[in-house]
């Protein structure tokens, strides 16, 4: 089985009780078809860099998991159907798996600032 990671828009009109069950059927999919879910990363409501089905705003989810390339096409094809999905991808997951975001230090981008930058 191969690692993948999948990364979708959700519709920002939902509401978040309905966006969660978006997100659980991805998992659900996901998982109906042999697939094992690795991490959840819940991004939240962001602005879109581009107007997408008329939405500048949408609810990001990104998840990584484990499964065989069959699934895949069924993830896709469960995206293409889903109407509150407003855009998705699927590519081949390439490095470490995080345990958690919230072990990552938060830069705020003023360290280093007396050095030069090579």
């Amino acid at each position: 089985m191969r690692q993948y990671e999948t990364i979708f828009i959700v519709n920002p009109n939902l509401e978040e009780n309905e966006t969660n069950s978006v997100i659980e059927g991805v998992k659900t999919v996901i998982e109906t078809n042999g697939g094992k879910i690795l991490t959840t990363d819940i991004w939240g409501k962001r602005r879109l860099a581009y107007p997408i089905k008329r939405h500048n705003d949408g609810y990001y989810a990104l998840l990584v998991f484990e499964s065989d390339p069959k699934s895949v096409r069924e993830l896709n094809t469960y995206y293409r159907i889903a109407e509150p999905i407003i855009k998705y991808m699927v590519v081949n997951f390439e490095g470490e798996i995080r345990e958690s975001q919230e072990d990552v230090p938060v830069s705020n981008g003023n360290e280093d600032a007396d050095e030069p930058r090579e």
